[in-house]
């Protein structure tokens, strides 16, 4: 299914802009339209090779076409040159630890510090091989990787630069597996039944069952739970400075405040590393990001949706480009519905859901918060996926219309308490959310935005401690995460939220380990019927389109638009 809104917008700027190649499997539709570039007279490449090729299969995941959409590269002019620093944003951290914390692990210690075992990517590769040679599926439940050679960790006690063993990762699994805290246990408690080490640079994964995801940024690409972490350090994890065998490594930081790094010249990569210097630097007011960036002190950056276009015709294209691209992160409307944390709410009768969708207008809420950056997806999953897990619109139009009158008569039939103002968490920017709250109140459902720090705002969630949080969460590169806020067990932080239903949950755990692509695929489209049938509260409202910022000076900057979990190797800046 083609995107009339996406073709349209690709026709009207195929003059300075070209699609990316397409990759995979799938037909040219929504998905393979989903990402295009700009930047400022600058132009685009496909990807590069990468080490996938060398892994093998006979059967499961790895013969499952999981991305059929292209990476996101400014284009390379010159030679690389060693120099610089890169800078990022990062937007809090309550510790150390990139285990249960998503910016450690997005922004911070995961893309620097630690090495994992592949990343996922966006382009018909599928995912890139790291810190292993090879990955094997002997078996749909047996994964047999390899560490390449010579990997080492950097030189600070207690590890003391000794050599990256299969038992760190090993011990690192099955500290995850223990951990209540950790921010993306899908895999560990979910598919991993035991990890063996049978030498220094072998590591088995005996799976419980198949897994679909297996080879995605969200398994075994995870900047969050796949990080090659020393096994004596791991009870410190939360609270120490980490050592890993990553790119860079930490020489100074104020916590929470701004974290430096160096190259680490014994990377097994160290020859692509042209980066000197990489900077995390906390920012969350967007005055102060911009200003940041206008004087060259953030290397790239994603400005709210409100000031894109200002932006765009202010910033001398001389010095700062731009690429364009539909977010794959799950933005949306979201209820406490654990009947276990809280008791019965109003929202558990299907009449009040129902309800909701109807004082809900979505293409109004693009308009007025997102200035119109952003899409109607047609389901449960972000429009940006592969068009073989999207629903057709037809299928949804009459579930999520819009009718005030309709609403008013089902809080009405439900005895709905039209005084009563529910607390709806959201993030700095509070756009959306105050768009919603005019929206319902039309039908007398009445909600309050309150925007606490993002640590604060995570534990909540994660305690349900909200009545609703609105806003969008982290992108993944497969419908993995989505569903999973769609089941009673979501696995991570943003949890409590879903319908309990045990048909549902089913269908979403037939989806994770049917690895027949076509079949996974319609089982995927089958939760998102259901559960909109069901008038979920887990709504997704929008898939927005995000413009990344970024000195004009980089090149082959890859734009990671999942995690934000790219090393950055490979990429320098031109004098």
């Amino acid at each position: 299914m083609e995107s009339k809104y996406l073709k349209g917008l690709v026709d009207r700027r195929i003059d300075r802009r070209r699609l990316l190649k397409a990759g995979g499997a799938f037909s040219m539709g929504a998905a393979s339209l989903a990402l295009w570039a700009c930047g400022g007279g600058k132009g685009t490449k496909s990807s590069g090779s990468s080490g996938a090729s060398s892994a093998a299969s006979t059967t499961g995941a790895s013969s499952t076409p999981t991305s059929a959409r292209s990476s996101l590269y400014t284009l390379s002019q010159g030679q690389p040159r060693k120099g610089g620093k890169l800078t990022k944003i990062h937007t809090g951290t309550n510790n150390q630890s990139v285990l249960d914390n998503g910016q450690n692990g997005a922004n911070i210690y995961g893309v620097t510090v630690y090495d994992r075992p592949i990343t996922g990517k966006l382009d018909d590769r599928r995912y890139q091989l790291e810190a292993m040679e090879k990955i094997e599926l002997v078996s749909p439940t047996k994964v047999v990787m390899t560490l390449k050679p010579n990997l080492v960790y950097q030189d600070k006690a207690p590890v003391s630069g000794r050599k990256v063993l299969a038992s760190d990762i090993k011990a690192t699994q099955e500290y995850i597996q223990n951990d209540t805290s950790a921010y993306n246990v899908t895999l560990q408690k979910g598919f991993l039944d035991s990890v063996e080490a049978p030498d220094d640079r072998t590591v088995i994964f005996n799976l419980s069952k198949p897994s679909a995801y297996l080879l995605t940024g969200f398994y075994l690409g995870s900047p969050h739970s796949q990080p090659i972490i020393p096994r004596e350090t791991l009870d410190v994890v939360r609270d120490q400075p980490p050592i890993g065998s990553g790119p860079f490594e930490l020489t100074d930081f104020q916590f929470n405040q701004t974290y430096s790094f160096k190259r680490f010249e014994k990377y097994r990569d160290a020859d692509k590393v042209y980066f000197d210097q990489r900077d995390a630097v906390y920012i969350t007011d967007p005055v102060a990001a911009e200003s940041a960036f206008r004087s060259g002190q953030l290397s790239y950056w994603e400005p709210g949706l409100n000031i894109v276009d200002r932006l765009k015709g202010e910033l001398d294209p001389k010095k700062f480009a731009n690429i364009d691209y539909l977010n794959l992160g799950f933005d949306g409307l979201n209820s406490m519905m654990d009947p276990a944390k809280g008791g019965p709410r109003p929202w558990h009768d299907v009449r009040v859901r129902q309800a909701i969708y109807r004082l809900i207008d979505r293409q109004q809420l693009i308009s007025l918060a997102y200035r119109g950056h952003a899409i109607v997806p047609p389901g449960l999953v972000p429009a940006g996926l592969p068009a073989a897990y999207q629903l057709d619109p037809k299928e949804s139009a009459e579930l999520t219309k819009t009718d005030v009158a309709e609403a008013k008569k089902l809080l009405s039939a439900a005895s709905y308490d039209t005084s009563k103002t529910w607390e709806a968490i959201t993030g700095a920017d509070t756009s959306e959310a105050e768009v919603l709250q005019h929206q319902l109140a039309l039908g007398g459902f009445n909600i309050r935005p309150v925007s606490p720090p993002f640590s604060v705002f995570i534990e909540n969630i994660r305690n349900a401690k909200f009545d609703f949080w609105i806003g969008p969460s982290t992108a993944t590169d497969s419908p993995a995460r989505p569903l999973r806020y769609q089941h009673s067990t979501t696995g991570f932080a943003f949890s409590n939220m879903g319908l309990y239903d045990p048909q549902i949950d089913k269908l979403i755990e037939q989806s994770e380990t049917e690895t027949d692509f076509q079949k996974h695929a319609e089982l995927v489209k089958e939760v998102q019927r259901k559960a909109l049938a069901s008038y979920t509260l887990c709504y997704l409202l929008s898939t927005q389109k995000t413009t990344l910022f970024y000195d004009a000076r980089l090149q082959n900057l890859e734009i990671d638009v999942t995690y934000g979990g790219t090393y950055h190797v490979g990429t320098w800046y031109n004098s």
